[in-house]
């Protein structure tokens, strides 16, 4: 019933804040999109594009919209997929999704090395988090300073998953530490600049 609500009070708005690009661990403004090619088990081929299509409020709350094409039939379920994302003053990433009653804390961009938090996630469960500060390879560059989100939910068997972002590019990695595969990105354009790996 929730979800309903939520997506009954979307509207759409024109006060969307001025785009960063510098340091910023994730760059959200409309038109900015990432590509995604998959890793590990997955083989390399493209798997998604993920792009910021507007600036909404649900519930009172301003949100950027997201929407994932799935390229590749690897994935199972939607070809598409909204996904919502605000970040508060503290720098508190929350991610809603369709079908879901909650928010997740998912990143907390001025977070430090061995930061650690929990939420509350399905079920009744509660999700951890743990950030790590690391450099990752991507194709055959290196990112220095980015931030690995490491998602837990103890309960549950082969879940494990960690979410990279970079400064002034956003999302980077996201790879599944129990099945050993997931997707890296592979381009972008953040704030019209265009970046290969």
């Amino acid at each position: 019933m929730f979800g309903v609500l939520v997506m009954m009070a979307a509207c759409e708005c024109n006060d969307e804040p001025t785009p960063e690009l510098s340091s910023d661990y994730l760059p959200l403004s409309i038109g900015n999109y990432w590509e995604f090619k998959g890793s590990g088990f997955v083989g390399d081929e493209l798997v998604e594009h993920r792009e910021v299509v507007d600036y909404v409020t649900l519930n009172n709350m301003k949100y950027y919209l997201l929407v994932s094409t799935h390229l590749s039939p690897v994935w199972s379920g939607s070809q598409k997929d909204s996904t919502y994302y605000r970040i508060d003053a503290n720098g508190f990433v929350y991610v809603y999704r369709k079908g879901f009653e909650f928010e997740e804390n998912r990143y907390r961009l001025d977070g430090k090395d061995g930061d650690s938090w929990s939420y509350d996630y399905v079920d009744q469960y509660v999700a951890d988090m743990t950030l790590a500060e690391v450099s990752r390879k991507i194709g055959n560059i290196y990112v220095d300073h980015c931030k690995d989100y490491s998602f837990n939910v103890e309960p549950f068997a082969d879940e494990e998953y960690t979410y990279t972002l970079a400064p002034g590019v956003g999302f980077l990695r996201e790879f599944s530490d129990a099945w050993g595969g997931g997707q890296e990105l592979k381009s972008a354009k953040i704030n019209g600049q265009e970046i290969e790996f």
